[in-house]
């Protein structure tokens, strides 16, 4: 199978549904730590517009930009933990101590 065949096949919807909860997490994070979208996606080193499509669930972003925009909150420790546990369902939603 070739790489165009790949581009074509539609995306798993049980993927594609954990990365909008994990994009929602990060959207939500992105918020309380009152970083602007623009200042998110220049860290991330992604485009603006291209990260507000993600955020408006106009674009399935792929794994590696998800891990970029995680790693650009530049969380702590525990804070990293509590994103996973939140984007994974295991804890309701916390807010930055």
């Amino acid at each position: 199978m070739t790489a165009s065949e790949h581009a074509d096949e539609p995306p798993v919807p049980e993927l594609a549904s954990r990365a909008r909860t994990v994009v929602r997490t990060v959207r939500k994070w992105r918020r309380m730590l009152e970083l602007s979208q623009r200042e998110l996606a220049a860290r991330a080193g992604i485009g603006e517009k291209h990260l507000g499509e993600i955020e408006r669930g106009l674009r399935d972003p792929r794994l590696s930009t998800v891990m970029r925009l995680v790693v650009a909150l530049d969380l702590s420790h525990d804070e990293l933990v509590a994103f996973w546990e939140e984007a994974a369902g295991l804890r309701p939603s916390l807010s930055r101590r």
